[in-house]
C-alpha cells in the first residue's frame, strides 16, 4: 500500500508543479495534513475497488463545516478538502470522479457531495496487487457517538458534541480496550465456503457506540 499511496504523491506533486502551480509550496503542518488527508481518501476509495463498492462515499464540501472543530472529525480535514479533492478529479488525473453536491434556491441545506474511484486509481490498484489486508484501519477520531434525535419520520440525525463527563471517559476507554482485543483477534472466514455478493473484509471490525439525545 506504501508504494501505491507514494506513486499517487508522485503524481499528485508532478502535476500541481506543472498545471497548478502554487504561490506558496505547502510547508510543515500544511503538508502532513495533505499528505493525511489524500492518504485517507486513497484508502477508502481503494476498500471500495476491492470490495466492489459502486455506491460511492458521500461527504460534505463545505469551507463552513470543514472549518468548526470537532471531536468527530480528523485533525487533517479542512477547509483545503475541496482543493484536494479537485485536484484528484483532474481529468489529467482522474484518481476519483465526483459529483459535487449543490443546493436548490430557498433550501436551507445543500446536497452532500459523493465521489468513486477514477479509472486511474483503480488501474493503479490492479498493478501493485493490492489486497483488503494491505490497507491499515485508523482508529476512529471519536468511539462514542452522540445523535440528535429525530423530529419527524423523514428527519435525518446529526452527530452533535457533548461535555466529557466520568461515564463517557470510562465508555470510551472500554470501547478501546474492546476495539483493541479484536484487532489483535485471529478471525478467518473462507469465502468458498459461503455464498456473498462480495469479498468479506474481516479487518473491518471497529465497533463505534451511538447515542441518542433524548433530553
Amino acid at each position: 500500500m506504501k508504494k501505491l499511496l507514494n506513486k499517487i504523491d508522485y503524481v499528485l506533486r508532478s502535476h500541481e508543479v506543472l498545471a497548478r502551480p502554487r504561490k506558496r509550496t505547502r510547508k510543515g503542518d500544511a503538508q502532513a495534513n495533505f499528505n493525511e488527508a489524500v492518504s485517507a481518501l486513497v484508502c477508502d476509495l481503494t476498500h471500495c475497488v476491492l470490495i466492489g463498492h459502486t455506491e460511492g462515499i458521500v461527504l460534505t464540501r463545505s469551507i463552513a463545516l470543514l472549518s468548526v472543530k470537532s471531536r468527530y472529525k480528523p485533525s487533517f480535514i479542512g477547509k483545503t478538502l475541496p482543493d484536494i479533492l479537485d485536484l484528484m478529479a483532474d481529468p489529467k488525473l482522474s484518481l476519483i470522479r465526483q459529483e459535487i453536491g449543490t443546493r436548490e434556491p430557498g433550501a436551507k441545506k445543500g446536497n452532500l457531495t459523493k465521489i468513486w474511484p477514477g479509472i486511474t486509481l483503480e488501474r493503479l490498484v490492479t498493478e501493485h496487487d493490492i489486497q483488503l489486508e494491505d490497507i491499515r484501519y485508523r482508529p476512529p477520531t471519536e468511539c462514542i457517538i452522540l445523535k440528535s434525535t429525530k423530529e419527524g419520520y423523514w428527519d435525518q440525525t446529526q452527530a452533535i458534541n457533548y461535555d466529557d463527563t466520568p461515564e463517557t471517559h470510562s465508555m470510551r476507554t472500554e470501547m478501546q480496550l474492546i476495539n483493541d482485543w479484536l484487532g489483535r483477534a485471529n478471525i478467518g472466514f473462507n469465502q468458498s465456503l459461503a455464498q456473498v455478493d462480495s469479498p468479506v473484509d474481516i479487518h473491518n471490525r471497529c465497533l463505534i457506540p451511538i447515542g441518542g439525545d433524548h433530553n
